[in-house]
């Protein structure tokens, strides 16, 4: 027969080790378009902007959340968009930065491109 104690070593062996496997997923991106070579796509009308940036945020403080729990590609690229009212981003590059700080925590993801208009 099992003792009391040993049983509630087992039951708390077992919590622990659950605490422990808990993970999670998200979505990073939707794309309409990529590639990772050169293309010639024939544009009708093409209005080339500046350089434009946007940046999407995910803050926590002491592994609580403040706001969303991740950063979000298509927020930090729907930001650089709306800079320039422009509808494409040419030769596009994202940034992941994460920092912290005894009881704060930041990651951050960051989307640079050319701006383009098309018709």
């Amino acid at each position: 027969m099992i003792s009391n104690s040993h049983h509630h070593l087992k039951v708390g062996t077992v919590l622990i080790s659950m605490l422990l496997v808990v993970g999670c997923g998200y979505r990073m991106a939707d794309f309409t378009a990529t590639a990772t070579k050169n293309l010639n796509i024939p544009i009708a009308k093409l209005e080339k902007g500046a350089r434009v940036s946007g940046e999407d945020c995910a803050h926590k403080f002491l592994f609580f959340p403040i706001g969303h729990v991740v950063p979000d590609v298509k927020a930090a690229t729907d930001q650089a968009l709306e800079k320039n009212g422009s509808n494409l981003l040419l030769d596009a590059v994202w940034e992941y930065e994460s920092f912290s700080v005894i009881f704060f925590s930041s990651e951050c993801i960051k989307v640079t491109g050319t701006a383009v208009k098309t018709d």
